[in-house]
């Protein structure tokens, strides 16, 4: 398959939830994205389209990853590294220890370096991402003067730095239709609160080349049976899928729900039903397909969360 990576540099703050209102996170997960492309796709009348092409592995997407510059990062694997041998247990070492722990994203150019136990803390710069804050909001209740102040937590990144999402392909047309879809994306928002301005990126297209190189050279395949591999999305193993991705696994499961936006048929927010996924980051030895879930609970037509792996092959210590 070919790949693209689409940089968001986001011209506002973002609320990217994490189930709390007063509390942002800086990434974002691919079924984010894709319910978002959804929308769009509805709009357009293309929304069966983008659903097979991602149905059927056509097009699948990695989770929003942080850029600083040109330096693209990716998640932590969930595995047991081992550090370089010859060490001394000093305070220092200890102290640089435990911030190697903390870590949760590392630099494509340093991927390797950190697989091998090699100290990358201080090349690694990711505190160079943005800052978190808080907003003050009122909301009027209906019928009265009366406000109700609110808080929104929201995260800014700097400039040069945002989100990354590797989209792989394999058929052009099915690319063409996905560089519309996150164009329009881009004027209306992305996250939360994008009624209120919150969102809104400048969008940036880069092929293969050696501006991601970092990235796509980690994405090659190999024939090696000793190979593990790493997910760059939430997904989730069909049910005939899961025995097998579990044998050797090491993962964290994240809960994904939410609402269905609002349309001509369904005026009323609808609360999805609860899917729990694995994280990107998740380690598995065996691979699974996946699916696209259909959520709905009540509402008029399928709505549709992302669980579609995209793998990266690692060797585990």
């Amino acid at each position: 398959m070919k790949t693209r990576i689409y940089k968001f540099s986001f011209k506002t703050e973002v609320h990217f939830g994490n189930g709390t209102l007063d509390h942002s996170v800086y990434t974002i997960f691919a079924d984010t994205l894709f319910s978002a492309m959804c929308i769009e796709a509805q709009k357009m009348g293309c929304i069966n389209t983008l659903y097979q092409a991602v149905k059927q592995d056509h097009l699948l997407f990695s989770d929003g990853f942080p850029f600083i510059k040109d330096r693209f990062y990716l998640p932590k694997p969930f595995i047991k590294v081992s550090k370089d041998s010859g060490e001394t247990l000093s305070r220092e070492h200890i102290s640089q220890r435990k911030k190697f722990k903390k870590l949760t994203y590392i630099a494509a150019d340093l991927f390797d370096d950190y697989l091998n136990g090699k100290d990358i803390l201080k090349e690694n710069n990711f505190d160079k991402l943005g800052e978190s804050s808080l907003r003050t909001k009122a909301a009027i209740r209906n019928g009265t003067d009366e406000t109700l102040p609110y808080h929104v937590g929201t995260f800014k990144f700097n400039d040069g730095c945002g989100l990354y999402f590797i989209v792989n392909y394999d058929d052009d047309s099915v690319i063409t239709l996905c560089d519309e879809l996150i164009k329009a994306i881009s004027y209306v928002g992305i996250g939360g609160k994008r009624t209120a301005g919150l969102g809104r990126f400048d969008l940036t297209v880069l092929s293969d080349g050696k501006e991601i190189e970092s990235v796509t050279k980690l994405l090659k395949t190999t024939a090696d049976s000793q190979t593990g591999r790493m997910l760059l999305s939430v997904a989730l193993p069909l049910d005939n899928e899961l025995d097998n991705a579990l044998t050797g696994a090491q993962y964290q499961l994240v809960k994904r729900s939410g609402f269905t936006a609002p349309d001509n048929n369904d005026t009323e927010l609808l609360k999805k039903k609860d899917l729990y996924v694995f994280s990107s980051g998740s380690y598995f030895k065996n691979t699974f397909k996946g699916d696209v879930y259909d959520v709905s609970r009540g509402a008029s037509h399928p709505v549709y969360r992302y669980a579609k792996p995209m793998f990266m092959e690692i060797k585990a210590s």
